[in-house]
């Protein structure tokens, strides 16, 4: 039992490190920067950060689910959507217009087969 919270501890305290930093960094990719010493890249920054939010999420879904492929298609579909928002954004700074759209189809994909899955694994529960 002792085992299991640490387990759990260690996953809630990754998760909001990876949570807190993706959020600096997507929010405010300038005080990011100064702090770590990188360059003002606003998109990059706005990328890296929806990454590292994604990666906070999926550990936190760990604890909700047991199955891996939920897991890892309920993380993708969050941080693949908000990479499109970003790609919506920052448009004006590069890229093209088609980015933001073909990033939400590989979403809207992700969804149909999270959903699926869902189904599936609620079916074969005992």
């Amino acid at each position: 039992m002792r085992t299991q919270r640490f387990v759990v501890a260690v996953l809630v305290l990754a998760a909001a490190f990876m949570i807190v930093a993706g959020a600096w960094c997507w929010l405010d990719p300038a005080g990011f920067a100064k702090m770590t010493n990188w360059p003002v890249h606003e998109h990059f920054l706005h990328d890296a950060g929806v990454f590292q939010i994604g990666i906070g999420l999926m550990l936190l879904f760990a604890l909700r689910w047991r199955d891996v492929i939920a897991v890892v298609l309920a993380g993708f579909l969050i941080t693949n959507t908000l990479h499109a928002l970003n790609h919506w954004l920052d448009l004006a700074h590069g890229g093209h217009a088609s980015d933001p759209w073909a990033l939400l189809a590989m979403s809207a994909l992700a969804a149909a087969a999270l959903t699926i899955r869902l189904r599936m694994v609620k079916r074969a529960a005992p």
